[in-house]
């Protein structure tokens, strides 16, 4: 959070801060979530070739993705000027956007609702349905449109470790919970009802 806005003045190859995210961050959360890790991918990318807007750590279930690009996922979303973070039960927003286009963000919006509702249970626990991320590229935007439930954090707010630890299990906990109830799979109805409202 206090030393992004300076490295992304350096290069990205090499650059320690980048090094971290992609390694020590990522072994981290699979220390965190202990037996909760099982089966599950950490990955962790501050950009490719050029810094983000938004680096982000991820957490993937090979099962449904091993990429931000498609699926639905878990991932800590670092705001692109305040020193905020976002613990977010995510999706995929490339293959929507490359499908929808223009309205890519009201499906993404839409499909962010419809986890909401399937996962009614876990709401109490990860209670924070909208997120902003501080820059105007697509990309941060669709991810703020794609976050469906989950934390936010400030640096001079932050929980205790056990907090953050427990937040995290819990957002991985629906993760799966979302698999076992049909994942982002609409049904019949519902399908019908997207291609009507989006002309697809």
């Amino acid at each position: 959070m206090t030393d992004y806005p300076a490295s992304r003045e350096k290069p990205l190859e090499k650059d320690p801060l980048a090094q971290f995210i992609r390694k020590e961050a990522a072994t981290s959360l699979t220390v965190a979530l202990g037996g909760d890790s099982r089966g599950l991918v950490v990955q962790g990318s501050p950009g490719q070739g050029n810094w983000a807007a938004v680096p982000w750590i991820g957490v993937f279930d090979p099962a449904i993705t091993t990429s931000a690009t498609e699926g639905y996922y878990v991932v800590y979303l670092f705001h692109a000027q305040w020193p905020t973070v976002h613990l977010s039960l995510n999706q995929g927003t490339t293959g929507v956007r490359e499908e929808f286009q223009a309205k890519a963000r009201e499906v993404l919006a839409d499909r962010a609702e419809f986890m909401r509702k399937r996962l009614a249970d876990y709401q109490a626990e990860l209670p924070v349905t909208s997120i902003e991320l501080g820059s105007t590229a697509r990309l941060p935007g669709d991810y703020a449109a794609g976050h469906a439930m989950g934390n936010s954090y400030n640096l001079d707010m932050l929980p205790s470790e056990a907090s953050l630890q427990r937040d995290l299990r819990n957002v991985v906990r629906a993760y799966r919970a979302l698999t076992y109830r049909g994942g982002i799979e609409l049904d019949v109805e519902q399908q019908s009802e997207l291609t009507a409202e989006f002309n697809i």
